[in-house]
């Protein structure tokens, strides 16, 4: 500490009476540097360079790129430095472009246009990175109480409303000088879909975020059913993890009392969001005036940012995000998502169809008794594999009483691109547990998990996708998420004439 204020106290000969971070706040944020050994910074607003070179001074700090657009002050600052480390940067920001991925971006700039400033270098910011924005109290500014001043703080006061309704970042505020604002990018969380009891609490154990189960005579595509008992024994077991009811089958009118009535029961239970297909689980909760979070899950429909609004205003604040998207078009959906929460799925079968026909039955009809047309089994699911005939891979056909369900013949995997869906800003990555058996899911999820919570290497990531490939009952591609080579159930075989 006394090595720092002597330094602040040197620095402070210099400043011709512009004003300097404070003392206290450049003591947090060289802490700060030393908790995270931060290696390169990005700073919005040189200055007279006080703070970037006050920062170089640390030891772990091994390169900054500072940013000033007044050419009087970008002349000034380069005087002082003596470090090597620091790149000065006459600019306007927003005309700034780089690939670099900094550790620590510190904006001390302007207090107008600070929501864009924000939206503009967050791009720049490493998976594990902090922002951290000085003056966030403007206490100072407040003290002159004149026209200028009571515009800017209008202004301001825009500005932290938009901070504490983000979705991208944590914002924590620091009580010390003028006040700092420290922003760090929300963990991206891990939701499983859950066929049993006893898997739904090993997931409460293991810290899963959200846990998604399939109720009994209202849901489809699970490889089992929780009835209201067990559904209220797992929130009882819940710990930290959400529960999620899906109620993914398509309603009928005489079927709406019975649906109405089990929503009912589930808002009882405490249940923290209902998964849904059909819009009448929608119009039914908002008829009711129901307490309960929903969540949006057609399969493919969600191909869209410009559909959020909607379900914003209908106070549908979840959305699975369609299978079928490349990772440019993910990325655009994620650039203007607003405030609302996403899914993708990053393991499991890919939805093909569903129809409410019983196409097998129909097909069994008409072909000899004698015939046994199902030639796998999953548990208790019979299924086809079936293929069209110019197709390379087939794709699995199940009926039961919901129904005739078309999936891909294959798992999509998306654990190569972790990385991506981190900087994208992507909420959840859902696992389906659908025709997986637990053993097989434990380990699917345990790669997930530490690939999502570190920041594994291209060949780590390669190497995680080949094990969870030796296990798995069929095989795995990244689908969408890679080339067209991947996009295995579209793939045609090659004729020769």
């Amino acid at each position: 500490m006394e090595f720092w204020k002597n330094l602040y106290n040197e620095l402070l000969k210099r400043e011709k009476n512009n004003h300097p971070l404070d003392l206290k706040s450049c003591v947090y944020i060289c802490e700060l540097i030393n908790k995270y050994k931060i290696k390169n910074i990005l700073e919005i607003g040189t200055g007279l360079g006080f703070s970037s070179y006050f920062f170089a001074k640390n030891s772990f700090v091994e390169e900054i790129d500072t940013i000033e657009k007044n050419k009087e002050y970008f002349s000034y600052a380069q005087e002082l430095d003596d470090t090597h480390k620091i790149n000065y940067i006459n600019l306007d920001l927003f005309e700034y472009r780089t690939d670099k991925k900094y550790d620590l971006i510190f904006i001390d700039g302007p207090k107008r246009n600070q929501d864009k400033i924000l939206e503009h270098v967050s791009e720049f910011l490493s998976n594990s990175g902090l922002i951290v924005i000085d003056n966030i109290f403007l206490n100072r500014v407040k003290e002159k109480n004149n026209k200028q001043s009571k515009k800017i703080l209008l202004h301001h006061d825009r500005f932290l409303k938009y901070l504490n309704n983000n979705s991208m970042f944590d914002v924590k505020y620091i009580d010390i000088d003028d006040g700092l604002a420290i922003l760090k990018r929300k963990n991206m969380k891990i939701a499983v879909t859950c066929c049993n009891l006893e898997l739904g609490i090993n997931l409460a154990i293991k810290k899963i975020d959200n846990i998604i189960v399939g109720l009994r005579d209202f849901s489809c595509r699970f490889n089992n059913y929780f009835d209201f008992e067990e559904i209220e024994q797992l929130i009882e077991s819940k710990q930290e993890s959400k529960i999620t009811v899906c109620i993914n089958d398509i309603f009928f009118e005489e079927s709406i009392p019975k649906l109405e009535n089990a929503i009912k029961r589930l808002v009882a239970l405490k249940v923290d969001c209902i998964m849904f297909h059909d819009f009448a689980v929608a119009q039914i909760v908002k008829e009711n005036n129901f307490d309960i979070e929903l969540h949006y899950n057609p399969e493919t429909l969600v191909t869209s940012y410009g559909q959020f609004e909607f379900y914003l205003k209908n106070n549908i604040k979840n959305v699975s995000i369609a299978s079928e998207l490349t990772m440019s078009e993910l990325k655009k959906i994620h650039e203007n998502k607003q405030n609302m929460t996403t899914y993708i799925k990053a393991y499991g079968l890919g939805f093909v169809m569903h129809s409410r026909w019983p196409m097998v039955s129909n097909f069994r009809e008409h072909i000899s008794s004698e015939t046994n047309i199902y030639s796998k089994k999953f548990n208790n699911i019979e299924y086809l594999l079936i293929k069209e005939d110019l197709r390379v891979m087939p794709n699995i056909l199940y009926e039961d009483k919901y129904g005739t369900h078309m999936l891909t013949g294959y798992y999509i995997c998306g654990i190569k691109k972790i990385n991506e869906f981190k900087t994208m800003n992507v909420d959840y990555l859902l696992i389906d547990a659908f025709f997986i058996h637990d053993i097989e899911l434990y380990t699917i999820i345990d790669k997930f998990v530490n690939a999502n919570k570190n920041n594994l290497s291209n060949e780590e990531l390669e190497n995680y996708f080949n094990e969870i490939e030796k296990n798995a009952e069929h095989k795995i591609s990244e689908g969408f998420f890679g080339s067209i080579q991947d996009r295995l159930h579209m793939l045609k075989e090659e004729k020769n004439e």
